[in-house]
């Protein structure tokens, strides 16, 4: 709830039944091609009519969840892997480990700094999220004692007509955001990077720019015409 208001609502966990919509339709396409679909109008209208985070009441000293409108439905999909991620790392620094990458598809939290290396940073590449070009790694960045989160469009999608569809979905239009390519988040705080590669998504140039200033993490996106 409260990155809902730090990147303005571009990421909401109540829109459960909107994203498992899309969910489904994907899962169709991919399953049987020559059925591929997108949800019509109306649906995506009715799907995102229950949507009010503040039906989602959390009572943090008793650890309950409370759902005032029965028809909210909670998707943690921007925020359950980096959040795991960061758990198992506390767990594993907690347990001695004191340098190491723990790498959950496209989750990464450095541990410590890179002991094999002469300038102590670990080398972590970021795919092109162009599938089809020879070069494979759009770049390259040097890090430490950190954690990098990447989302891109190439991951979970399908294709109809010429158009690909990720499983990301913007909020304002209530479907597959389409101006972003790829976005990888540094900060120390998986989940958190977890939550803005996903807003990105669905912002500005500008607004992308914001959310870096907002929460102190750098931030690397690719918008969809490879700049």
């Amino acid at each position: 709830k409260k990155m809902y208001d730090l990147t303005d609502g571009k990421i909401n966990i109540a829109m459960g039944s909107l994203l498992g919509l899309w969910h489904d339709y994907r899962e169709m396409s991919l399953d049987n091609p020559e059925k591929a679909a997108i949800p019509e109008e109306s649906m995506l209208v009715k799907a995102s009519a229950h949507k009010d985070i503040d039906s989602i009441v959390v009572d943090e000293k008793a650890g309950t969840v409370f759902i005032k409108d029965p028809e909210v439905q909670i998707d943690i999909g921007a925020i359950g892997k980096g959040y795991a991620t960061k758990i198992i790392a506390n767990k594993l620094q907690e347990a001695g480990l004191e340098h190491g990458i723990l790498s959950v598809g496209g989750d990464d939290v450095l541990i410590g700094d890179n002991p094999a290396s002469e300038n102590s940073y670990y080398k972590i590449a970021i795919q092109n999220p162009d599938l089809e070009s020879p070069e494979q790694v759009l770049t390259t960045l040097n890090v430490a004692n950190t954690s990098i989160v990447t989302s891109g469009d190439y991951q979970r999608y399908f294709d109809l007509d010429g158009v690909r569809y990720c499983h990301i979905i913007d909020p304002d239009t209530l479907k597959p955001a389409h101006e972003i390519k790829s976005v990888t988040v540094i900060k120390d705080d998986s989940g958190l990077c977890d939550f803005l590669s996903t807003a990105a998504f669905n912002s500005t140039d500008d607004e992308i720019r914001g959310l870096s200033e907002k929460s102190d993490a750098a931030i690397v996106w690719v918008d969809k015409d490879m700049k």
